[in-house]
């Protein structure tokens, strides 16, 4: 992915919104998204063919978040992708991961008392 000036100066300027009354200046704003785009222009491809798309969900676990990140850091998952959000009591953490780690996450809900559902890549298109 390759973000042009005309992309970078107008996601500059939304972080800059974003940040407003914080007293970040906009070179350093402008420094955080030329860190990041330089990692996505070094971030691996990976083919939707060799992805599943899992959530790991639960009730009263406000922490399954940081939970299964440190779950996946000791089990060796290494997922494409990681997002979460919470609603009441209710968390959710959803990962795109390589088909072959399905059965370490699976092993890592079940450990967390976590449900799981995945979705394959087939099913995605």
């Amino acid at each position: 992915m390759v973000l042009t000036q005309d992309i970078r100066g107008p996601l500059a300027d939304r972080v800059e919104r974003k940040l407003a009354g914080r007293r970040i200046k906009r070179a350093v704003i402008d420094a955080a998204v030329e860190r990041v785009v330089a990692a996505l222009a070094t971030a691996p491809a990976t083919p939707n063919d060799d992805a599943l798309v899992m959530a790991l969900s639960a009730a009263s676990l406000p922490d399954l978040a940081s939970r299964v990140s440190a779950a996946f850091a000791r089990g060796g998952v290494v997922p494409f992708e990681m997002a979460h959000a919470r609603a009441g009591r209710h968390a959710v953490v959803t990962v795109r991961i390589p088909v072959a780690q399905r059965g370490l996450v699976e092993g890592i809900a079940q450990e967390l008392g976590a449900r799981v559902t995945s979705l394959d890549a087939g099913e995605m298109a």
